[in-house]
């Protein structure tokens, strides 16, 4: 196995390797090999949530998270659909979070209850083809992190459509 490879792996199949691995040049190589995935991994989300944050003003930083969150999931997991139609369903599920957590945080805490029980049952269905992959969780708790970090204005609202726009289609273009 080259470096790439190791780096490919993850943690769950990196640490057996390093722990009962006994010849220390190549323990050293998968130990390098952990810690430069680690590193690159922190730097590629701090990369995407700050150009989210610059571009779409800190205020939608979140954005970015959800859309680093996604991009890390999906790399290796999928719908158990066509390609096509996960494509599309990301795309869904996205079009979800620039409506329904901006529209229960201004809503009654009846039509809040409302707004969120529908829109996470969409995503559930949407994404809960397999049970195996636990697609579900991370963009529910995407929806859950939009929720709870609400815009306070229409530019600031307008701006988080078009990061969420952004995000959807860089998430659905990478799955693809």
């Amino acid at each position: 196995m080259n470096f790439y490879q190791a780096m490919q792996l993850g943690a769950v199949n990196l640490k057996p390797l390093i722990k009962n691995t006994e010849d220390k040049k190549l323990k050293q190589k998968y130990i390098t090999a952990f810690i430069l995935k680690n590193i690159l991994c922190l730097l590629f989300c701090m990369f995407v949530v700050i150009s989210f944050s610059k571009i779409f003003y800190d205020e939608n930083s979140i954005v970015g998270v959800v859309t680093a969150m996604c991009i890390l999931t999906f790399r290796f997991s999928n719908f158990d659909f066509d390609v096509k139609q996960t494509a599309l369903t990301i795309i869904g599920i996205f079009c979800i979070y620039m409506i329904c957590p901006s529209l229960a945080a201004i809503s009654s805490p009846v039509i809040k209850f409302v707004v969120n029980f529908i829109a996470i049952i969409a995503i559930l269905i949407l994404s809960c083809h397999n049970v195996m992959y636990s697609n579900q969780s991370i963009l529910v708790l995407s929806y859950l992190l939009l929720y709870g970090y609400p815009v306070s204005t229409v530019s600031s609202y307008t701006y988080r459509i078009g990061a969420l726009a952004i995000g959807g289609i860089i998430v659905a273009t990478i799955f693809y």
